[in-house]
């Protein structure tokens, strides 16, 4: 009922007629029940006594390991037609497109900053694990005396980040 709603107002609103897609939602469905029933049992299973190469043996995909195109086609087909339905919608909605895409942004602002708060803090927690396990660690060889000091090199990778969030910001938007 949704995906035919959607197309209803799809049509309606572009004067596309309504002929053009009367077989579209019925292949859209079969190829749904065909995906469905191909991965219902798709739970993990143990994988020890596989090696690598036995185990992209068995995977679905297209080409030869090691060459030019190697692919998983269930996972290249429909990011491709994830992708391309974006920008075909984009192209003939485009202020449907630019209200949508507005309205899910503030959503998943309002609902998941905490989960970017929190993976924020938990990196910066890691990189004090990090500072204090590790401070003695040396850039080099070990005889080597260290051609930086510590606040000179701390200089360095602030003054970068500064630059990149100044480029970014700034000469690039020119």
């Amino acid at each position: 009922q949704v995906f035919d709603s959607i197309l209803m107002r799809l049509t309606d609103r572009h004067h596309i007629p309504h002929r053009f897609f009367s077989q579209f939602p019925l292949t859209i469905r079969t190829m749904a029940e065909m995906l469905k029933a191909k991965f219902e049992d798709w739970h993990p299973r143990s994988a020890e006594n596989l090696s690598l190469d036995d185990h992209l043996d068995k995977m679905s995909s297209i080409g030869k390991k090691g060459g030019n195109l190697y692919c998983n086609p269930v996972v290249t087909g429909v990011s491709g037609i994830l992708i391309w339905g974006f920008v075909i919608w984009a192209c003939v909605a485009k202020e449907d497109m630019a209200e949508d895409t507005a309205v899910a942004q503030t959503w998943v602002t309002d609902v998941w900053n905490w989960l970017y708060m929190v993976s924020q803090n938990i990196w910066i927690l890691a990189l004090f694990w990090l500072l204090f396990n590790h401070y003695d660690m040396k850039l080099g060889k070990d005889d080597e005396e260290a051609e930086f000091s510590d606040l000179t090199y701390f200089a360095m990778l602030f003054s970068c980040g500064v630059a990149t969030g100044l480029w970014y910001y700034s000469a690039e938007a020119m």
